[in-house]
């Protein structure tokens, strides 16, 4: 690292493959449960020494009370909730190999108890490993011997 520069801090200390077929897995559970959004969030967002890689599924206030009774939940509401959680939980630790930990979050209870980083999984965010282009595009961007690797925006 040249004088001046920062190190950047990793978005993430997931293996690449495992990421990627995270991305692809997570993919699945949005559109099964029609979320806002499937996100990366806890420890392995921090440092590579994670027990666990926490994976949440956000879903609006209305549809998670449809799914779960909301205020009205009873035992067999939270044994759905259970169950859904610990079938998709096992379902992504399949399809990547990573000791996952899987919730189903209701948008406002999610944004109110929980203030740190999230890392979306789903939409655009799946479509690149981040902070990482292929050597291809590198060297488009920045002519043979490829440069930093990241696209800026200012080429």
């Amino acid at each position: 690292m040249s004088e001046g520069e920062v190190a950047r801090k990793k978005p993430h200390y997931l293996p690449a493959l495992a990421y990627l077929a995270l991305n692809r897995a997570a993919d699945q559970v949005d559109r099964g449960l029609n979320a806002l959004g499937v996100f990366l969030v806890g420890s392995c967002l921090e440092r590579s020494n994670y027990r666990d890689v926490d994976v949440r599924a956000m879903l609006e206030d209305k549809e998670y009370d449809r799914l779960f009774g909301g205020d009205q939940g009873d035992e067999q509401t939270d044994a759905f909730w259970s169950l859904l959680c610990e079938g998709i939980g096992a379902y992504l630790e399949r399809a990547t190999g990573l000791p996952i930990d899987f919730q189903i979050q209701r948008m406002s209870e999610a944004n109110a108890m929980h203030r740190g980083p999230r890392n979306a999984l789903t939409g655009l965010a799946g479509i690149a490993y981040p902070g990482e282009v292929p050597s291809w595009v590198r060297t488009r961007l920045h002519g043979p011997g490829g440069g930093g690797g990241e696209i800026t925006g200012a080429e």
